[in-house]
């Protein structure tokens, strides 16, 4: 049950995502098209928090960044946004310093660009989400 100042939003999330379920299946070309927004703009985020945290302007780690094409899984649209660089994942959650070839005692923390990424393109999904619906609706949705 979401609330906010009081009142009960949960039939109008309920209502949203039954608006999502009829899109998903009468208008797929158009969920598509959001999917690919949204990926590309998730990218985008990916790349920045990659610069930022790793202060890197280029390389092989910015160049690995993609995504996929919108397909299903188990019943659902998704798409998916990876690093296929094979470093990616040492800079992503950190790992033991290796010098010369030689192990260290030394710890090289974790950069978490992805991670702090997704809390962007999380908060970002539903409001692009609810203003595709709107777009959908001022076109002429039909919900029957």
């Amino acid at each position: 049950m979401s609330t906010g100042n009081g009142f009960d939003f949960s039939e109008l999330e309920k209502l949203d995502r039954e608006m999502l379920a009829i899109i998903n299946t009468r208008y797929p070309k158009e969920a598509k098209e959001l999917l690919r927004k949204v990926s590309t703009k998730g990218r985008k985020y990916v790349r920045q928090e990659t610069r930022t945290r790793t202060k890197k302007k280029t390389g092989n780690l910015l160049a690995g960044i993609d995504k996929s094409a919108p397909h299903t899984y188990q019943g659902d649209w998704q798409v998916r946004i990876y690093n296929k660089a094979p470093h990616a994942w040492l800079v992503e959650h950190g790992h033991h310093l290796v010098a010369w070839g030689n192990e260290t005692d030394r710890e090289v923390p974790g950069k978490y660009p992805v991670t702090e990424a997704r809390k962007r393109i999380a908060d970002e999904f539903f409001d692009d989400a609810d203003a595709f619906i709107d777009e959908l609706l001022d076109r002429g949705l039909d919900l029957t």
